[in-house]
């Protein structure tokens, strides 16, 4: 069953947060089993939406023609992603984690906002 912990989460807040001081972020825990990072405010302009889902296993791809994007994206992939690992193959779910991840630019109900370095 997968399942990540509050301590977990706290030691990736604040390894994100001090990758990336001045930008905002919203990082929980969703069902005991997923963290949930969600870039609020930036001085980069991540997406020209107001929010965006990032499938962390194609930034590489997706981003391929904005390399800034996809260096900043990728450390935010890298941190959250720390430590998790494959736990058990089931024949109907297929590849079970240790826990879920869960990568937003912005969120449905709080758009991304681009604040220009100064």
């Amino acid at each position: 069953m997968s399942y990540i912990s509050t301590e977990e989460i706290a030691k990736k807040r604040k390894e994100i947060k001090k990758a990336f001081p001045t930008w905002k972020f919203s990082i929980t825990r969703r069902h005991h089993s997923t963290i949930c990072v969600s870039i609020l405010q930036a001085d980069i302009q991540l997406t020209e939406k107001p929010y965006e889902v990032v499938n962390h296993f194609y930034i590489k791809d997706h981003f391929q023609n904005k390399p800034e994007i996809k260096d900043v994206l990728q450390k935010i992939a890298d941190i959250m992603l720390e430590g998790e690992k494959i736990v058990s193959e089931d024949g109907d779910y297929g590849s079970i984690p240790n826990f879920y991840s869960n990568l937003t630019i912005g969120e449905w109900d709080k758009p991304f906002v681009f604040i220009p370095k100064v």
